[in-house]
């Protein structure tokens, strides 16, 4: 998952020039009209007042895009549980783009159809978070399982995309257990815990220690 914080966002576009370089061989050609549209695939710096911010796709659980699309183009992918274009079968009817509640769809008017966020295809970094000099945008896809909340009911493992989740013997009994290999952070396995036992850990041990370095380096 692709977050932001967007108090640090400056609107310098890195992110987007990022992105259309990265895609820029998706488009019917590598004019700069088309590079500077398929820009807003990934992420997109909008205005929110006076304040800069980055948007970008969210990958929904329930995706308001995917359910109004008429032709099918808008599909989650088995694999990795991104909501995606088949642009063979999209014709530019901006459904999708007029549900989205985050704006994270563009309008490609010549070539009638959407482009949106597919995170590089799961490439670590994506560009736009490998090009922001300011490190607003982060990536991060870690879990944590609360044992004293799972009653190893299983429905996590079955719901798993990747195979990323297991139930398995602990010394608390039968508890679900993440494989941090497998796992790509679609959210399906915390979104759906009856127990509220599994949750999406942004904010990481590491991550805490170097806020707490550079706080003391500034303090000094």
């Amino acid at each position: 998952m692709i977050l932001a914080e967007i108090d640090k966002c400056v609107g310098c576009r890195a992110c987007e020039v990022a992105c259309a370089e990265k895609h820029k061989e998706e488009g019917r050609g590598k004019d700069e009209e088309l590079i500077l549209t398929a820009r807003r695939m990934h992420v997109g710096v909008s205005m929110g007042g006076t304040k800069p911010m980055p948007i970008q796709c969210r990958h929904c659980e329930d995706p308001t895009c995917l359910f109004a699309c008429i032709t099918g183009a808008m599909h989650r992918d088995p694999e990795t549980g991104m909501v995606l274009v088949d642009y063979d079968k999209c014709v530019g009817c901006w459904t999708c783009l007029k549900m989205c509640s985050y704006g994270a769809i563009l309008a490609d008017v010549e070539g009638h159809r959407v482009l949106k966020c597919d995170k590089c295809m799961m490439e670590r970094p994506p560009a736009c978070v490998q090009a922001c000099p300011n490190e607003v945008l982060v990536f991060e896809e870690v879990y944590e399982v609360n044992h004293d909340r799972c009653i190893g009911c299983g429905l996590c493992e079955s719901l798993c995309l990747r195979g990323a989740i297991r139930l398995e013997e602990t010394e608390k009994g039968r508890k679900a257990v993440i494989n941090k290999d497998l796992c790509r952070g679609c959210g399906i396995c915390a979104a759906s815990c009856p127990r509220d036992a599994i949750t999406m850990n942004y904010f990481t041990d590491e991550k805490a220690f170097e806020t707490v370095d550079k706080l003391v380096e500034v303090s000094r």
